[in-house]
């Protein structure tokens, strides 16, 4: 039969396993859902066009699948410089059924003037129908009708050419929608003696949104008769998230990426013979001097050996971290097997088991020592309540009821009491029970013991920890615990400790979470390990199985469990004085 205490550390044990194998996903998850937009872009598709004067025309087609009703989407471009300007030519919106049925076909959508007031009402609410319309709600109650805004009509679009950001006014629907933007991008090549280069967020940079089945196509200007020698006269990069690339023997560049996640950007860099650009103005030819071939080459190859000894040190450290938890692991789960397994207790024999059958009949000094090892050492004011009733047993004091109410019990010392042997536990009971809490008299009641632990609470923690002490000390000296299983459960501790340092470090420095819940479930598992790993010896289990048979056989004849109702009014009366 296994022991009552061994069985409650493994419930402890299984909830906390069962609690940190979802850890990792939900540190994933921790960001609240409110702090990004309730829509994904399931696809985007882009074909641009780079045209002989340096200006990139882009044709971009984005899905959305909403969660919520929005009255306007934000569109931003990213990477743009001061030597650049976006153009919006047209706005046209599509709208399909779940089944991929065409219910609106493509509207093409009438552009308004952007007015500044748009910018802080739209970032506050995002766009969302709710949220605007509770913001319109709060700007109308205000006094000032000068902070009231106004949006327009749906199915318009704006642009912010300041920040480069185009607004869909939509109307509301379930249904997935597709925007498509026609714009284009002036000074978009940037012109050497030697090449012309391309940098451009295919992707921009939000931080709200996730984009996925990202393709890409950029077509270069490729005079009739030129030859595209991929790797020689064009060169193509892509940065941001991992995906594909391909530069195709007529001049086009594909990109593919499946997921661009919140906050990420995806951009294309390419190199290709200046001579194709043929009518570049003259602003554009001095804008840019000298050549820049061999050090865009050189660079590249720069961040992209930078990148792979990253990617080879991230998963070294990975795979040296993943191998640091299974070894923790290992090293938990032997720990506990050498220091933490108890031994097979021997057959209770009658009277012979040290005493233990006195925490059931309250007729002995023990009853604490037992309490305790019953707890697995855990302090409890119960522990107080069963020494007093212990020296009730032995005539030291008279435990008697003088009213109707359990606060009338009346502790008194008898005459015998002088003549009596005391341990040091007693002892110390009788000090915290007629001197700490009675003042010096020989007679306490409950009601006087509840009234002096809430006028003195902390008076009384410090009287109770005194006493756990001293009992604490009596525990010791039973040899009930073993030492090595408790010295092995502190180690355990210290390294459960030690990964969730390591877990913050991963999250604070490279931000992996999967990483970082790893490491944190490893600590956590570890210490529960180690909440287990301390064991009785075999005679604190002898002690204990035969100081369960006892109570069990009491509530047996007696019907009760043997505590009095003033033994409890008194435990609860120390309970919040108690130090554990």
């Amino acid at each position: 039969m296994r022991l009552s205490g061994f069985r409650i550390n493994f419930k402890l044990f299984a909830l906390a396993l069962a609690v940190v194998l979802a850890l990792p996903s939900a540190l994933v998850s921790a960001t609240p859902s409110q702090a990004f937009a309730d829509y994904s872009n399931p696809s985007v598709n882009t074909v641009a066009q780079m045209r002989t004067d340096g200006s990139l025309h882009v044709v971009e087609q984005r899905s959305y699948d909403f969660q919520e009703d929005y009255d306007a989407v934000t569109w931003n471009f990213t990477g743009i410089t001061d030597k650049q300007e976006v153009e919006v030519a047209s706005v046209r919106v599509i709208q399909m059924d779940a089944e991929g049925n065409i219910v609106r076909d493509w509207d093409q959508l009438p552009e308004v003037a952007f007015q500044s007031a748009w910018r802080s009402f739209l970032d506050e609410t995002g766009g969302e129908s709710d949220e605007v319309a509770r913001a319109e709600e709060a700007l109308a109650r205000q006094k000032d009708s000068s902070d009231a805004v106004e949006l327009p009509k749906s199915d318009t679009y704006a642009f912010d050419k300041r920040r480069g950001e185009l607004y869909v006014f939509l109307e509301s629907t379930e249904n997935s929608t597709v925007i498509e933007c026609d714009y284009s991008i002036s000074n978009a090549a940037l012109v050497y003696d030697d090449t012309a280069e391309i940098y451009w967020d295919y992707v921009p940079a939000q931080p709200d949104v996730e984009m996925s089945n990202v393709r890409t196509q950029i077509q270069l200007p490729v005079p009739e008769g030129a030859e595209v020698v991929p790797g020689t006269n064009v060169r193509a990069w892509g940065h941001g998230p991992e995906g594909e690339l391909e530069v195709r023997p007529d001049g086009t560049v594909h990109y593919f990426v499946p997921e661009v996640r919140e906050g990420q950007y995806a951009q294309a860099h390419l190199l290709f013979p200046r001579s194709w650009l043929t009518n570049i103005t003259v602003q554009s030819k001095l804008a840019k001097s000298g050549t820049r071939y061999d050090d865009a080459v050189r660079e590249e190859a720069s961040w992209t050996d930078t990148y792979s000894w990253g990617m080879v040190n991230s998963y070294s450290l990975s795979l040296a971290l993943h191998a640091l938890c299974a070894l923790a692991l290992v090293g938990a789960v032997a720990a506990y097997a050498i220091w933490g397994r108890e031994r097979r207790p021997v057959e209770c024999e009658g009277a012979t088991a040290e005493g233990a059958g006195v925490y059931a009949s309250g007729e002995g000094p023990c009853s604490a020592v037992v309490g305790r090892l019953l707890r697995w050492n855990q302090h409890s004011a119960a522990d107080f309540a069963s020494t007093l009733r212990a020296l009730g047993h032995r005539g030291v004091i008279s435990i008697s009821q003088d009213g109707d109410s359990v606060g009338d019990v009346r502790f008194r010392i008898t005459p015998s009491a002088k003549s009596a042997t005391l341990s040091k536990v007693e002892q110390e009971a009788m000090v915290l029970l007629f001197d700490t809490v009675g003042d010096g008299y020989q007679s306490v009641s409950l009601g006087e013991v509840q009234r002096f632990c809430s006028e003195h609470p902390g008076w009384a923690r410090e009287a109770m920890a005194k006493w756990q002490n001293v009992l604490s000390e009596e525990v010791e000296s039973e040899h009930l615990f073993d030492a090595r299983s408790r010295k092995a459960s502190r180690w355990l501790y210290g390294i459960g400790v030690a990964f969730a340092v390591l877990a913050a470090w991963q999250l604070a420095g490279p931000g992996n979470l999967p990483m970082a819940g790893a490491l944190l479930a490893t600590g956590v598992v570890v210490a529960a390990i180690g909440y287990c790993t301390p064991r009785r010896t075999p005679k604190g289990v002898q002690m204990a199985e035969c100081a369960e048979s006892e109570a069990r056989a009491a509530q047996a004849s007696d019907g009760q469990d043997g505590a009095a109702d003033w033994e409890t009014a008194l435990a609860n009366a120390f309970g919040e004085a108690l130090v554990a």
